[in-house]
């Protein structure tokens, strides 16, 4: 099942979505007595996904709407945590001559950065070197905290697209103090999300996957999940020992090779359009403009 945010009118509304069509859940609640949500947020923190996918069948018997004709936004608008894995492809680590950590290695972002589809990333006015990461992001079903590696995927609502947007002078500034992860990483307009959530049976190997980037039109990554250095099972494991995660959190698993920063490409610019790409999901596109 495919789930979405998407706004009619001013407000947020949550939709499925199928061939097209988006079907509203807020009336599909009343109809089956559910209680009433308004975000996606709100339905995986009030327990309800599962019930939804229970009558998927019924949803797509009620009235719909053209998805051309609504505007989606982020899958999840106010995740209370989001964690990104750092150096998790075999492939990124090679470009980077960077040896592969032994455990992994997360970093945080905030709210702060969440780009809905479609909306600008900013080129902020402290950066030049501003970089694309296409990431395959899950997003937390319910609460959990140390998490068997066996028992990881109870806790993975769905799947959807991120896009990493590193800003590359000030994660790795010229000083003999190291890279600096919140200036690097956690500017405004940073983090695009989306197009929507994808339930696991409809990825029931997430390690499939194809992951790609475009800028303008042109290929800049492809790859695949299988060439994480650390699983999915392995990152919810980790992260879950001592910190709890919540509903609707976002764990951003990696990205492949093909950065602006190690392959010599030219780093974003105003004008510019990023496609981040993945199968069995969807396109999450962003245009790129000056912050003013």
């Amino acid at each position: 099942m495919k789930i979405c945010n998407y706004r009619v009118q001013g407000a947020t509304r949550v939709g499925v979505i199928k061939d097209g069509l988006v079907y509203d859940v807020k009336d599909v609640c009343k109809k089956f007595g559910f209680e009433n949500v308004n975000t996606v947020d709100e339905l995986l923190k009030k327990g309800l996904l599962q019930k939804l996918c229970g009558i998927e069948e019924q949803i797509y018997k009620e009235e719909s709407v053209p998805l051309s004709s609504v505007k989606i936004v982020s899958p999840v608008l106010n995740p209370e945590k989001i964690f990104l894995a750092a150096v998790n492809y075999y492939s990124h680590a090679s470009e980077g001559k960077t040896k592969p950590f032994t455990s992994p290695y997360f970093f945080t972002r905030f709210r702060n950065c969440i780009v809905n589809p479609d909306e600008p990333i900013l080129i902020p006015r402290i950066s030049k070197k501003v970089d694309w990461e296409v990431e395959l992001a899950l997003i937390v079903s319910k609460r959990a905290k140390y998490v068997e590696r066996s028992e990881c995927f109870e806790y993975v609502a769905g799947y959807t697209v991120a896009n990493d947007i590193s800003f590359r002078d000030l994660q790795f500034p010229a000083t003999p103090y190291g890279p600096n992860w919140v200036k690097g990483k956690a500017l405004d307009s940073s983090l695009p999300l989306g197009p929507w959530l994808v339930t696991p049976d409809e990825i029931p190997d997430p390690y499939s996957l194809e992951l790609k980037l475009r800028v303008n039109g042109e290929t800049m990554q492809n790859g695949r999940a299988s060439d994480m250095i650390f699983s999915i099972e392995e990152l919810v494991e980790n992260l879950s020992a001592g910190i709890t995660l919540e509903p609707a959190d976002v764990i951003c698993t990696g990205t492949p090779e093909g950065v602006a920063f190690f392959t010599g490409k030219p780093f974003l610019k105003s004008g510019d359009v990023v496609e981040a790409e993945i199968s069995k999901i969807g396109v999450l596109r962003n245009p790129v403009v000056e912050e003013i």
